[in-house]
């Protein structure tokens, strides 16, 4: 009788170790797609601020394309004026 008994103990401490085991094995794949999540986000802060650099360069080009083409544009009205007055 104790015997049996101790055979039931015994395979209920296995049950838990196998379980432990496979806790450990959750807990450790946890972490890692904590330290991927984490690599993500400091990369598409990276990314955030690259693009932050990108629009302030596209919107300065921006100003000085469009105060190049009213310089030409003054300049082209300039020229047919003074063609259409000496010719």
């Amino acid at each position: 009788m104790t015997a049996a008994r101790l055979e039931r103990i015994e395979q209920k401490v296995d049950k838990l170790s196998e379980i432990v085991a496979e806790l450990a094995r959750v807990d450790e794949r946890v972490t890692a797609q904590d330290h991927r999540i984490e690599r993500h986000t400091v990369r598409l802060d990276l990314l955030e601020e690259r693009l932050s650099e990108i629009l302030e360069t596209v919107s300065s080009n921006n100003h000085k394309a469009q105060m190049l083409e009213r310089a030409f544009w003054v300049v082209f009205a300039s020229a047919v004026a003074l063609a259409v007055k000496f010719f």
